[in-house]
């Protein structure tokens, strides 16, 4: 089983590379779990002639953990998913503190990298959504599908749903685990259990519905 651990923030053009690396870097030094860097000496990634610089943190997560950190090229640009820093995290739910991760070291992670949207799910789910993600992927600010744990920014609340993250927790309150109000949105728990692929998929239907009717029509 692999899980995966999604983080997506607005690149600001007026904050280079370097003080955004070190700003996550101070506010992920106070992350005191399995969730925190083994080290926080990860240097700043060189552009060079690239658009996209990435950091491999094979090196400096705890056991059981990979994952990468990418800092798109500091320019002018659209508001597109594609044009996103985002930090992702794989991993086994089954073989590290998830509970840790859901209720607690998520949040700490959205503030720290200044998230606008943030996710955890079956990897399956990658595959699954693919081809249909690509075509509302700018539509709706690159939110498909709510997945079991999920946060959305007050930007994307509208762009995704057309509604405030207030509105987003009205909606779901009774259908989902909890809702929490964090870093200007609204963070979703569909649930925060180890669910089989098919209870997932079933759940996280049912509440982007809720949210966007016109998902996951009938075939």
């Amino acid at each position: 089983m692999k899980y995966e651990l999604m983080i997506r923030a607005r690149v600001n053009p007026a904050q280079s590379i370097e003080a955004k690396h070190n700003e996550l870097l101070t506010s992920l030094s106070h992350i005191p779990s399995h969730w925190g860097f083994a080290s926080i000496d990860v240097p700043v990634p060189d552009i060079k002639h690239h658009l996209l610089a990435t950091i491999n943190l094979k090196r400096y997560l705890h056991k059981g953990i990979r994952g990468s950190i990418n800092y798109q090229y500091r320019h002018s640009m659209n508001d597109d998913p594609s044009n996103d820093d985002f930090l992702e995290m794989s991993f086994n739910p089954q073989k590290v503190g998830y509970a840790d991760l859901v209720h607690a070291v998520f949040d700490q992670y959205v503030e720290a990298f200044r998230a606008k949207l943030a996710d955890i799910s079956d990897n399956k789910f990658i595959d699954l959504d693919f081809e249909e993600w690509r075509k509302v992927s700018a539509r709706y600010g690159g939110v498909y599908r709510v997945y079991p744990v999920s946060f959305y920014d007050a930007v994307l609340c509208h762009r995704a749903f057309g509604l405030t993250p207030e509105q987003v927790a009205d909606r779901l309150t009774g259908h989902v685990e909890s809702t929490k109000f964090i870093h200007g949105g609204v963070k979703i728990v569909v649930s925060s259990a180890v669910l089989p692929f098919e209870e997932a998929d079933r759940l996280t239907r049912h509440v982007t519905r809720l949210l966007r009717p016109s998902a996951f029509p009938p075939v």
